[in-house]
């Protein structure tokens, strides 16, 4: 009789601890279940989620580098529409469609002076000739360490306003005919430290105030004949640190108000007897 009562308590004891076991795993089932359903809405809701946008720069005299752009310009004044002098640093690749144009046009159109450095080389390849045509009130130009191999035909737009244009350690091998063209307020011209070759005809057309001719530092051996006949108003122009030899009657040809020329520098060879006869102002 004993035993049988033990038996029957111990089974007793047996079903119960198999109760509170069975209670134990239903629960922590459901907590599991439970879990997943939640990390699975989480993940749905992250799904729904609007990522955050980077917004493009409304004003580019408050453009820094960024994920976006790789420019950094700064303005006389950071104000909408009212800055007139300003300087842009340019810190990667940017090509003819990149957004930095359409923005100066659009946020800057008062600007009268604008410097554009790259700092490497390769990283300015072109500057669209529509946006030199579109800032109506740019009067000073600067673009420096770019690599602007070939200047094309009328380079800058037809720009009625631009006075200065400095294009100086750029690179350029290449001057197309009318690559300097039809610019008819421009009075200075700064093209030294580059890599011309060969100055053609009717590179320079057309610009009727231009005074001052920097070329110096380049590669030229050769000036075409009568390449400067459209450059009758200047009178200052330095040929020095080139490689050139040949001068000849027609090397000067229409630069009828030229009172100062450097030609030191270069390997000249021969000089033609008549050679500076139409310069009838030289001075030096």
């Amino acid at each position: 009789m004993n035993e049988t009562l033990l038996y029957s308590d111990n089974y007793i004891s047996l079903i119960f601890i198999g109760r509170r076991t069975i209670m134990k795993l239903t629960m922590i089932i459901a907590i599991l279940c439970l879990g997943g359903a939640s990390a699975k809405e989480s993940v749905i809701i992250g799904r729904n989620k609007p990522k955050n946008k980077i917004s493009k720069p409304k004003n580019m005299c408050t453009l820094e580098p960024s994920e976006l752009n790789n420019i950094r310009c700064i303005c006389t004044k950071e104000k909408l529409q009212g800055a007139t002098s300003a300087e842009c640093w340019i810190f990667g690749p940017i090509n003819r469609d990149h957004f930095i144009w359409g923005l100066i046009v659009k946020t800057q159109p008062y600007l009268s002076d604008l410097n554009i450095v790259a700092s490497n080389q390769g990283y300015l390849k072109t500057i669209p000739e529509d946006f030199v045509q579109n800032m109506s009130l740019l009067r000073n130009l600067t673009v420096s360490f770019a690599v602007l191999e070939r200047l094309e035909k009328f380079a800058f737009g037809n720009s009625t306003s631009i006075e200065a244009l400095k294009l100086s350690r750029n690179q350029i091998k290449f001057l197309e005919p009318y690559a300097i063209a039809n610019l008819p307020s421009l009075r200075e011209l700064n093209l030294e430290e580059n890599r011309l070759q060969t100055i053609r005809l009717f590179a320079f057309f057309n610009l009727p105030q231009l005074t001052y001719v920097q070329l110096n530092n380049n590669n030229i051996t050769k000036i075409e004949d009568k390449a400067f006949i459209n450059l009758g108003r200047v009178v200052e122009m330095d040929l020095s640190e080139n490689y050139i030899c040949d001068i000849n009657n027609l090397t000067f040809f229409g630069l009828s108000k030229l009172k100062v020329i450097d030609m030191s520098f270069n390997k000249i060879t021969s000089l033609a007897s008549s050679v500076f006869s139409e310069l009838w102002d030289i001075e030096r």
